[in-house]
């Protein structure tokens, strides 16, 4: 194997986070693919680029289409519309690199034995979002032969084995929402810098209405109006509805899905408050899922995740507004109280109010606070209350 030329890496500075988002915010034109020529080389073919005319879309945002040549065949590279201010978050990565990057981040010069390769990819991970490898699960996944769990439960994992020297990586939304603040950047700069081959495979975008300024209804109406319709193209993506869209208010919520999910983009438009459980909730996410099937995920993508949400599909031009994960988290929070409410009223309501009557109190107040303060359990907190950290 020819010798890999060690490239520096380190954690950005607050200077050099300026200038990634400053870079982030160049017009489509100046958009960076998401592999080097020397690596799009290396994968074997050569690289190559092709720029399609660019397309005026509604007369505010100049869209164009790069083609890249990897390994001999031609790729459609994702476009991007106007500066990124912050409208949409990254929900699902996942990404691979070659085993080699092990080299890079702490076993330089030494034969690689795999429990080597896992110990410096949760060391570059730890960096990167604050947590790593935590244990091994009992079997592979991802058709890989080994796993790992990343952080706490649900947060993602790592694979490795079987699959051409590769290492895998997937964090979940939860696992995301847990990490270090700023792992964008340093993630973007370890891809570039440090892993060797780095390829970002899944990358969900999303965008949270959380007064329903958005909805289901109102993208069955963009779409029959064509605006989920791709660029050139004279018929629709797949559509499929699910709920009961007969009703004015399904209780259980309603979902809209355009495309089809083994394509490299599939959006989803969903009542994520009443999918906790939350009835009354005006909550509505728009989530868009790129995958690298037949095109390029850039690693721009994650510094810039708006601008890719916003050129996705003529219908999401106007999502805008600037999102706060911490606010997602705090309306999942409420969604999953309201819902732990629910189930207690059901389950155990009249238990309750036949224990709070029996309790000692001057008022039924006193007897409703004596009798929580007794049966409460301060020793441990339920899973769904606990907030995502990376110290956890």
């Amino acid at each position: 194997m020819a010798s890999i030329k060690k490239r520096p890496w380190s954690i950005p500075t607050m200077d050099e986070v300026r200038a990634s988002e400053a870079a982030s915010r160049l017009s489509a034109e100046q958009m960076q693919v998401g592999c080097s020529p020397a690596r799009c080389a290396d994968e074997g073919g050569g690289a190559g680029r092709a720029k399609a005319p660019s397309v005026v879309t509604r007369g505010e945002h100049v869209q164009t289409v790069e083609l890249v040549m990897v390994g001999g065949q031609v790729k459609h590279v994702m476009k991007r519309t106007g500066p990124d201010g912050g409208q949409a978050f990254i929900d699902w990565i996942n990404f691979t690199c070659h085993e080699d990057t092990a080299h890079h981040v702490g076993f330089p010069g030494s034969t690689l034995t795999d429990s080597d390769i896992i110990k410096a990819m949760s060391f570059a991970l730890d960096e990167v979002f604050g947590f790593g490898v935590t244990g091994q699960y009992d079997k592979g996944r991802n058709f890989y032969k080994r796993s790992y769990p990343l952080g706490e439960d649900g947060y993602g994992f790592i694979a490795h084995g079987g699959q051409r020297n590769t290492v895998m990586v997937s964090l979940t939304g939860t696992g995301l929402a847990a990490a270090r603040p700023g792992w964008e950047f340093r993630l973007k700069a370890f891809l570039e810098a440090q892993a060797i081959n780095g390829r970002l495979t899944r990358v969900d975008v999303a965008h949270d209405c959380f007064e329903g300024e958005y909805s289901p209804q109102e993208a069955s109406i963009d779409y029959d109006n064509g605006l989920f319709r791709l660029r050139r193209s004279p018929v629709n993506p797949a559509w499929e509805g699910r709920g009961n869209w007969k009703l004015d208010n399904d209780p259980k919520g309603l979902t809209a899905y355009v495309g089809v999910r083994t394509s490299g983009k599939f959006c989803r438009v969903y009542e994520k408050g009443k999918q906790l459980g939350a009835p009354e909730s005006k909550w509505t996410r728009v989530e868009v899922e790129f995958k690298a099937v037949d095109r390029v995920i850039p690693f721009d993508v994650l510094t810039a995740p708006g601008a890719y949400l916003a050129g996705s599909y003529p219908a999401f031009d106007h999502l805008d507004e600037k999102q706060e994960r911490i606010r997602t988290v705090r309306e999942s929070k409420v969604c999953e109280k309201q819902k732990k409410e629910e189930w207690i009223t059901t389950v155990c309501g009249a238990d309750l109010h036949v224990l709070a009557e029996l309790e000692e109190g001057a008022t039924p107040q006193e007897q409703a606070f004596n009798l929580i303060n007794r049966l409460k359990d301060e020793s441990r907190l339920p899973k769904w209350a606990k907030l995502p950290d990376y110290q956890f």
